[in-house]
């Protein structure tokens, strides 16, 4: 066992083992693919694909804006907030 821990990468392939089966490595492509969703949404939607940093900022907050108005549809209310 001591010289398989000399051998390269036994080490990094016990600590990926160990990382890939935790809840959060499962949970977290879910969450990247959420958040990746809305980016790919203002890209689409408002042209920012094509465009460059400096015209990025006029349009992120009306792209922004115009997106939760568009999600804020499919959202689910919350019970006791607004009755």
């Amino acid at each position: 066992m001591a010289c398989q821990e000399q051998l390269p990468g036994v080490g990094a392939r016990q600590r990926m083992k160990a990382r890939v089966g935790t809840e959060g490595y499962r949970l977290r492509p879910k969450c990247r693919m959420r958040i990746e969703e809305g980016f790919g949404w203002l890209k689409r939607v408002t042209g920012l694909a094509a465009a460059g940093w400096w015209e990025f900022q006029p349009l992120l907050g009306i792209g922004a804006a115009a997106y939760n108005l568009v999600r804020s549809r499919t959202l689910r209310p919350v019970a006791g907030v607004i009755e």
